[in-house]
C-alpha cells in the first residue's frame, strides 16, 4: 500500500511539470500583447475575487510586538512621573 502511494504522489507531481511545461511552451507561441492581455484580465478577475484583508495581522507575533510597545509606553509614563 505504501509503495502504491509513493508512485501515485510520484505521478501527480510529475505531471504538474509536464503541465507546467505544456502551458509554458503553449503562451510562447502566441503573440506577447495577447499573452499580457490574457495575463492583465486573469490578474483583475482574480483579484476583485479575494476577500479584503486589513494590512496589520492579529497573530501571535503582532499581539506580541504591540503588547511589548504598550508595556514601553507604560515604563515611559512611570519614568515621567517619577522624574517630576
Amino acid at each position: 500500500m505504501g509503495l502504491f502511494k509513493s508512485v501515485t504522489k510520484v505521478f501527480k507531481s510529475v505531471s504538474k511539470v509536464f503541465k507546467v511545461i505544456k502551458t509554458f511552451k503553449f503562451f510562447s507561441k502566441i503573440n506577447p500583447w495577447v499573452a499580457l492581455g490574457v495575463f492583465a484580465i486573469g490578474w483583475l478577475y482574480f483579484s476583485s475575487r479575494r476577500p479584503e484583508s486589513p494590512d496589520f495581522g492579529d497573530s501571535d507575533f503582532n499581539n506580541f510586538e504591540k503588547g511589548l510597545f504598550l508595556l514601553f509606553m507604560e515604563l515611559e509614563k512611570l519614568v515621567v512621573r517619577e522624574s517630576l
